[in-house]
């Protein structure tokens, strides 16, 4: 469910773009100073966008260094130092991608997901000790979500989506650090932000995934609350795409109006790409994919 919030680069400066990437490395060298090598592969572009804006409410510059990197042994790559934030999103890197292992399992017993969280048990174990009191309302809701797929009794897209929104609106807004303009209603545009993101990335997963799993029998929220005909994947999306873009235009407007009122340090243009350019691009990305919908007019509201 990872994986789809990152920047449009074409619309970055270079200079931009290397200096957000290297905040990518960075989070990659912080997992790896935590938790060593094997849990890196946990690294993923949403956790450094999320490390990436909480830095950003911050004046102080980021610090960098210059090291040698398994990928790219021929040089030296430019990494950003440790700061409070990639700290909190290398644990929760760990934490989130162990639910996803046990939820991968649990799904369709698979021997892949059985063998990586064989081989994070003693980081997961760790990164639970260090987000204790985030720990157990992400559980929580992860068993929430869990149990509104098995049982598939659904009202809304709202109702599927509200568990894993939540775990995204409580990540930016229960950051155990203080920022420098600090406020209750700080912590409350954060998770209003974070909500509408995590709605965002649980509504383009299951878009993306829905062909597999139509094909597969595997939940999907799409399928279960607008196929009750038990229509193909071509006349299922062209029966609902104008809903199903109905719900994610209105995270990509919830997020570009929340985004305006966060009193940024730094880092406001770049976050201002993902949110405003590179979210809606991803969309259209996986709308290209779909030939059913290539002629359908789409009402988007973004």
């Amino acid at each position: 469910m990872f994986g789809y919030v990152t920047p449009l680069k074409s619309e970055l400066k270079f200079k931009e773009f290397e200096y957000f990437r290297s905040y990518y490395c960075g989070l990659c060298n912080e997992i790896k100073r935590e938790y060593g090598n094997i849990p890196r592969f946990c690294l993923n572009y949403d956790l450094t966008f999320i490390g990436f804006l909480l830095d950003g409410l911050y004046s102080d510059p980021l610090i960098f260094d210059s090291i040698k990197c398994l990928r790219h042994p021929r040089k030296n790559i430019i990494i950003t130092k440790k700061t409070n934030a990639l700290n909190y999103c290398a644990n929760l890197s760990i934490l989130l991608f162990d639910y996803k292992l046990k939820d991968n399992i649990e799904d369709d017993k698979s021997v892949k997901s059985k063998l990586f969280k064989f081989l994070l048990s003693s980081s997961s174990k760790k990164s639970l000790l260090e987000l204790e009191n985030l720990s157990d309302k992400i559980s929580n809701n992860i068993d929430s979500l869990s149990n509104l797929e098995k049982s598939k009794k659904l009202s809304s897209l709202d109702e599927i989506t509200h568990p894993f929104s939540d775990i995204m609106g409580m990540i930016l807004s229960e950051f155990p650090y203080k920022f420098e303009e600090d406020s209750d209603i700080l912590r409350e545009n954060l998770y209003n932000l974070g909500y509408f993101i995590g709605k965002w990335i649980y509504l383009i997963d299951a878009l993306d995934d829905l062909k597999d799993d139509i094909n597969t029998n595997n939940f999907n929220p799409y399928n279960v609350l607008f196929n009750s005909n038990s229509l193909n994947f071509d006349e299922l999306i062209s029966s609902c795409i104008n809903e199903i873009d109905f719900y994610i235009s209105n995270c990509l407007v919830n997020c570009s109006d929340f985004l305006k009122i966060i009193p940024f340090k730094k880092h406001y243009s770049i976050i201002d790409n993902v949110i405003n350019l590179g979210m809606i691009n991803k969309y259209y990305e996986i709308l290209n994919k779909i030939p059913a919908i290539e002629n359908k007019k789409i009402n988007t509201s973004s």
